[in-house]
């Protein structure tokens, strides 16, 4: 499965208008970062790879639902903006969301 988020482009005083029901990717002048979805998840449940200008997550996850066996899987795959500085990305994983974040070149 290939998705792709969304590009957003938002100003500083915007930053706190984002969309938390999807994926969103947002770019400003100096930083850019990926917000997605992961509620329920834990950081164990998730795969997260960088190649080249690209960056995949991937889930797998299997869980006891009643006497019901289930699996989740799902991957993501964001490319990565042309000037970001590949050594400042950092991800963090909240309750509810997994941000993935990283400063452009020269800002």
């Amino acid at each position: 499965m290939y998705h792709q988020s969304k590009m957003i482009f938002l100003p500083k005083e915007k930053m706190s208008e984002i969309p938390t029901i999807m994926d969103s990717s947002v770019l400003t002048e100096d930083r850019w970062t990926v917000y997605i979805p992961v509620s329920g998840l834990e950081i164990g449940d998730l795969d997260i790879e960088m190649n080249n200008d690209t960056i995949t997550i991937n889930c797998d996850v299997t869980y006891n639902y009643g006497f019901l066996k289930r699996s989740m899987r799902w991957n993501r795959k964001l490319r990565i903006p042309k000037g970001l500085d590949i050594g400042s990305l950092e991800a963090d994983l909240g309750e509810e969301i997994l941000q993935i974040s990283g400063k452009m070149k020269g800002k």
